[in-house]
């Protein structure tokens, strides 16, 4: 009896190292998320949740994909669940945590249409999809939970009710809607050109789309990390703000984006990144 409490006691004493699991989640939106095919994994945001991830190792770390509804939805009921990259809207803050130190910069955002229809969209070097979603003979198709930026969010929210903008909740987002355009049934969407250039290869489709910068979209886009908005979240988030201001300088860091730019937009992208990093 004596041997089996000493037993007992022995197994009961030995203190527990299980790690906390954090789950990195992200859409199938190439290449900003990519779910499948001979890159799975490695879009801009599964990267930069891979980078974090080197640098929590006091923490496992799993990966699990869903479109952004979803998402936001299991971040917003406080499961021990992240994304790496993700837009700040005052509405998604009454829900989620965000850090403080962004996570990326993308490049300002454009139009996408066929390339045998850019004369429809006007002579000039830029377009306002103010003006465009005014316009009843221009359809548009975008997600239903993804944000652009504020000024253009607004302004989605602001025409909602036109039936020229179709809002969808749809796994591989810019694939769909890039053969949506190449069907006619929608004119545009709204999307960054080097991701456009990535998936319209993938479709077999190259030179098919084109690109418009919007007149409303001059600043590049910001990624900060989402989390949970409980104790559990919170003090994560001051765990990634501090990775992040060792890593976002280095090397392999920027190449998770610079690998997507065309040559001829590096240079620009270099200098707003460096821009980024002093702010």
């Amino acid at each position: 009896m004596k041997f089996l409490l000493i037993v007992l006691f022995a197994v009961t004493a030995v203190p527990c190292f299980a790690k906390d699991t954090i789950t990195w989640m992200n859409t199938d939106y190439p290449p900003i998320g990519i779910g499948s095919g001979s890159l799975e994994n490695k879009g801009i945001v599964d990267k930069i949740a891979q980078a974090l991830a080197q640098e929590l190792p006091e923490y496992d770390h799993a990966y699990k994909r869903a479109n952004l509804k979803r998402i936001l939805f299991v971040i917003g009921n406080e499961k021990k669940v992240c994304i790496a990259g993700l837009i700040k809207t005052n509405e998604r803050a009454e829900t989620i945590h965000y850090n403080n130190v962004s996570t990326a910069i993308l490049t300002p955002l454009s139009i996408i249409v066929r390339t045998e229809d850019v004369k429809k969209f006007g002579d000039s070097q830029e377009v306002s999809l103010e003006a465009l979603l005014k316009e009843d003979r221009f359809k548009i198709a975008v997600s239903e939970k993804i944000s652009f930026s504020s000024e253009i969010d607004q302004l989605l929210e602001k025409y909602k009710a036109n039936k020229n903008i179709k809002r969808m909740a749809m796994s591989n987002l810019i694939q769909n809607f890039l053969k949506m355009i190449a069907n006619k049934r929608i004119d545009y969407t709204i999307g960054y050109p080097w991701m456009v250039e990535y998936v319209s290869g993938q479709l077999g489709m190259k030179g098919e789309f084109s690109s418009i910068p919007l007149r409303e979209s001059k600043k590049p886009i910001t990624y900060y990390a989402a989390c949970p908005n409980n104790e559990w979240g919170k003090s994560l988030a001051k765990k990634i703000d501090k990775a992040l201001k060792k890593i976002r300088g280095e090397k392999e860091y920027r190449k998770i984006i610079e690998e997507w730019m065309s040559p001829a937009s590096l240079p620009d992208y270099r200098k707003r990144y460096d821009d980024f990093l002093q702010e």
